[in-house]
């Protein structure tokens, strides 16, 4: 009989522990997309030059007490090659190769 591996998500992501110094992790990982991404847009186009803007939000800001407030979210924003079909596959794909030329080790999403 055939089987196919699968794999809980929710599961995974549980038991990807961070600690307070790996906070920051997930957005070390979007950037690390992004370079991903332009690097690949480069491969095509030698003459591209690559963009990555972040943009940080943060919680109950009133007037000019911004500096205090808690970050809530991170915008991560690139020009890059973008979710082809094969980096659609590849981010589907737990521990994909398909970066590894660039350093990628194809779990980050699960931080």
């Amino acid at each position: 009989m055939r089987r196919n591996f699968s794999m809980n998500i929710n599961g995974k992501v549980n038991n990807y522990r961070l600690t307070k110094n790996d906070s920051l992790m997930p957005l070390f990982e979007a950037i690390a997309n992004s370079i991903f991404s332009i690097n690949q847009r480069k491969e095509n186009d030698s003459d591209f030059e690559g963009k990555i803007e972040i943009e940080l939000l943060r919680e109950n800001v009133l007037f000019d007490d911004y500096k205090d407030s808690p970050i809530a979210q991170f915008i991560v924003r690139d020009n890059g090659i973008g979710f082809t079909d094969e980096n659609m596959d590849s981010f589907m794909t737990s521990d994909s190769r398909l970066k590894e030329k660039y350093g990628g080790k194809g779990n980050g999403r699960f931080s």
